[in-house]
């Protein structure tokens, strides 16, 4: 048989003394001579491929020939050859250089021949300058099963060989020869070792993920090749792809389920996957990738996809491997706004529809959000100018947005792209409620600034709404006109207190509202302040039982005509906000508390209080019947005597130790003139 006699060439070491130069000389005359079996072109310019001698060094052996030809198909070696001849023929070479050909094993040749004639073991290497070749230019079509075609812009090699173009299962074989090398180069700890400590593998992988060498489908009908460097290319649903096992221990085929079966969720959850991206978004891989091969080979290939980094489609993939990267390009360099838009929408929709998402996720997409502002530009919640949403996207025609506010006011800002409702088939609400779980604040934002306490030696961030001082200051301009304005913006903020602005409470904001004037109150003559704003400490909810009480002598809410629904979360809001009777029940402490002031004020500026004998006997009533004791609570004693239960009197304010509650000889208050007679005034 052709090359037997190359088992008779003496192995290295084997013949000593004074013949050992010839062992040597004979084997430097075979590395030079075509004496080895290969496989190589045949006659004419690139006709086809036959058995023929060849130069030890140009050949490689084909350890696994089914395998390594079914990835380097003798038919498309001549435009391997015309590749290596023009690199050969740069580097002043002569002849193919090595790859060309290849030696099969059933020549018998032991390891250590091969190595002594300069015959390399194949492998990544190789393969890799292969693919290369073969693939050199525009990226291969499929269409419906049909082979590749080789466009017009192919290299002329291609053209001009007229080579066989690779089939369409070529791809699968190139994966399955790439591992059956990667398993024969690391099949011992020292060569495991070795190609761990110089990267070799992950260079590899690197190198194939480049390659437009993955065939994908976009769900049109139409294929092509892909590299894994593009982005945007997932795995089937790993149940299409293999057998599935029922529970009585039958199989079924994966690739006889129909799109439509149920019988597991994967075809659901491919469809769900991509149902809310345009098809150009995703790239699925080809289903015909894993056709014709049993459990085994899919198997291989399966995991050769997952080493060059896809993952199966499913909702968390495609937000990893997907939108998130999409998201990062569009805040740096930008992407067509459609596709922002697509990308923005499926986040939207899988949102709602999702059980089961982690707040790690959840924190990844808003840090990682893009927006379209109303003038066409691309911004993340960080920026320059505060981010707010328009009319378009309000709750109800009564609840005023930020961007009305702060273009009134001249305040500079961002507005959210009306695009998102106009261009998709998604509500408003949804919008809303989407874009405020991206962080963008309902009504006016919460920036954070930083404060030092006077026993802290640090820094701490503490949250204001910057914009609020100066908003107000530019409405008062305008006052009263402008109280309209700020009804609705305080109503605005009781609104959103426990969705968006409860969780700063504790960290600065709690104290601006506190001590910042405005809250619109009814006004009454005699107010000092004169713009009608409060701090919500000083003013109380003006329910019907609060006022039978206190009357005109406190300030009370005023949130205009519309008012605000005294719900659970309102009243929460008012609550931790200070506003007095923010439940609308007068309390006992409230009103002992009101007493107080009431006489600290009085004090210092003689004032005089107007309330009703049946509203301030209302409220002794009600300090008289809770637990605790009150009896150095002021009493309220009017000017004059048997007026009208219902009649606002004038008064004064004293302590019980300035009043008794009769004079049966008439002559105390003659007497001494500190002390007053209650009898008198306050009908039992």
């Amino acid at each position: 048989r052709a090359g037997f006699f190359l088992s008779f060439l003496p192995r290295e070491g084997e013949v000593v003394g004074y013949f050992a130069p010839v062992a040597g000389a004979i084997r430097r005359l075979l590395r030079g001579g075509a004496c080895i079996p290969c496989l190589a072109r045949h006659g004419g310019r690139g006709r086809g491929v036959r058995t023929a001698m060849g130069r030890p060094p140009d050949a490689v052996f084909a350890w696994a020939p089914r395998v390594i030809f079914r990835a380097v198909r003798p038919a498309m070696l001549p435009l391997l050859v015309k590749k290596r001849e023009a690199e050969a023929e740069e580097e002043g070479e002569e002849g193919p250089s090595r790859g060309a050909m290849f030696v099969s094993p059933a020549l018998g040749l032991p390891s250590d021949v091969r190595a002594s004639l300069g015959i390399e073991d194949f492998g990544v290497r190789h393969l890799l300058a292969f693919a290369r070749a073969a693939l050199q230019g525009s990226p291969v079509l499929l269409e419906s099963g049909r082979p590749y075609d080789i466009p017009a812009s192919a290299p002329p090699d291609a053209r001009e060989c007229k080579i066989e173009p690779p089939p369409p299962e070529w791809p699968a074989d190139f994966f399955a020869c790439l591992h059956a090398c990667f398993a024969r180069e690391t099949q011992n700890a020292y060569d495991l070792r070795r190609l761990v400590e110089t990267d070799y593998i992950g260079r590899a992988i690197r190198a194939v993920r480049g390659l437009r060498i993955v065939p994908v489908s976009d769900g049109s009908g139409a294929v092509r090749l892909a590299s894994c460097d593009e982005g945007g290319i997932f795995l089937p649903p790993r149940d299409t792809v293999f057998d599935i096992v029922s529970a009585d221990g039958s199989s079924e085929k994966a690739r006889d389920l129909e799109p439509g079966d149920t019988k597991g969720s994967t075809s659901r959850r491919l469809g769900s996957g991509a149902q809310w991206l345009p098809r150009n978004h995703l790239l699925v891989v080809w289903d015909g990738f894993f056709a014709d091969r049993d459990q085994s080979e899919r198997d291989i290939l399966w995991r050769m996809m997952q080493r060059l980094g896809l993952k199966e489609l499913s909702h968390s993939s495609v937000i990893a491997s997907y939108v998130l990267p999409r998201l990062r390009k569009a805040a740096v360099h930008g992407i067509p706004p459609k596709e922002l838009l697509d990308v923005t929408t499926y986040i939207l929709k899988w949102r709602d529809e999702s059980k089961d998402i982690s707040e790690d996720v959840l924190h990844s997409l808003r840090n990682a959000m893009v927006f379209m502002t109303r003038k066409g530009e691309f911004r993340s919640l960080d920026g320059p100018k505060p981010l707010h949403l328009g009319r378009a996207y309000a709750e109800d025609n009564n609840m005023v947005s930020a961007a009305e506010v702060l273009r009134k006011v001249d305040l500079e800002f961002d507005e959210i792209s009306p695009r998102y409702i106009r261009d998709t088939d998604l509500s408003p609400t949804r919008w809303r409620r989407f874009f405020e779980m991206m962080g963008v604040p309902p009504f006016l934002a919460v920036s954070h600034t930083s404060s030092r306490t006077p026993d802290a030696d640090t820094d701490r961030k503490c949250f204001v709404m910057a914009t609020l001082p100066r908003t107000l200051q530019r409405l008062l301009k305008n006052y009263p006109t402008c109280i309209v304005e700020i009804q609705r913006i305080a109503k605005a903020i009781l609104h959103h207190w426990n969705g968006y602005y409860e969780q700063y409470a504790t960290d600065g904001l709690l104290q601006q509202l506190r001590t910042l004037r405005w809250l619109p109150v009814q006004s009454f003559s005699g107010s000092k302040n004169s713009n009608g704003l409060r701090t919500p400490t000083e003013i109380y909810m003006g329910c019907p039982e609060v006022k039978s009480v206190l009357g005109s002598a406190v300030e009370y809410l005023d949130l205009g005509a519309e008012g605000l629904q005294l719900g659970l979360d309102t009243r929460k809001a008012l609550a931790s906000l200070g506003v007095r009777a923010s439940d609308g029940l007068l309390k006992d402490f409230e009103f002992a508390a009101t007493l107080n002031r009431w006489n600290d004020a009085q004090k210092e500026s003689n004032s005089v209080l107007r309330l009703t004998l049946e509203g301030i006997m209302k409220g002794y009533r009600l300090l008289a019947s809770s637990s605790k004791d009150y009896c150095d609570a002021p009493i309220f004693v009017p000017d004059a005597r048997g007026l009208e239960l219902r009649a606002e009197v004038r008064g004064q304010l004293y302590l019980p130790s300035e009043c008794v509650w009769e004079d049966p000889s008439g002559e105390l208050e003659n007497i001494d003139i500190h002390l007053r007679v209650l009898s008198s005034h306050y009908p039992l």
